[in-house]
């Protein structure tokens, strides 16, 4: 079963900071690699799922002309608004995904990122969020997938299994990987 949104909202009740993604050199490095991953310099339309408190989206919004980031957790969405409220550029919104993926979201996104929210789904919703992220991107799109490597006691897949199974997806180039000790981001070109 995936895990829902009290669970993430409990973490951030216990703490407005329960990955430590401010100040930790992990979290602050990842974001700095996804950012270097990414092909094109400035992109029209970005989706992150998974956003949290918006430390990513906050690289990602100097980058593009509208961001839309999804969370489970409506305390981390708070946290990343207040960050970001001078970013008009930027939306935000809590959903519980795949169930509620937005169906006014018909507009080709020209960057998906998905930075450490797929290992939380369960086979079913990780074969569906693939397919929502693939028919929400544009032709010659990127998709980025970035999951922590080592195994963790609330994960649910297998970082390896993750990135596999986008690999296998039809209309998707590969274009790049990173690949350390703690953690995997691939890229997505998505062909015609």
């Amino acid at each position: 079963m995936m895990l829902d949104a009290q669970y993430f909202d409990q973490l951030y009740q216990s703490s407005d900071k329960p990955w430590q993604n401010e100040d930790d050199w992990y979290e602050k490095r990842k974001r700095h690699l996804i950012n270097a991953c990414l092909i094109k310099q400035h992109y029209n339309q970005i989706l992150e799922l998974g956003c949290g408190t918006g430390f990513n989206t906050e690289l990602l919004s100097k980058r593009c002309n509208f961001l839309l980031g999804f969370d489970f957790s409506s305390i981390a969405l708070e946290i990343a608004k207040e960050k970001l409220a001078e970013q008009s550029h930027v939306e935000f919104r809590c959903l519980d995904l795949p169930a509620q993926w937005p169906a006014d979201t018909k507009a080709k996104f020209d960057l998906i990122v998905v930075s450490e929210f797929a290992y939380y789904l369960t086979d079913d919703d990780l074969k569906l969020i693939i397919s929502c992220c693939v028919n929400s991107l544009a032709v010659d799109g990127e998709l980025i997938f970035c999951n922590w490597l080592p195994d963790c006691h609330d994960r649910l897949q297998d970082t390896q299994h993750i990135h596999q199974l986008v690999s296998q997806t039809h209309n998707l180039r590969h274009q790049l990987t990173h690949k350390d000790k703690l953690f995997l981001i691939d890229s997505w070109c998505k062909c015609d």
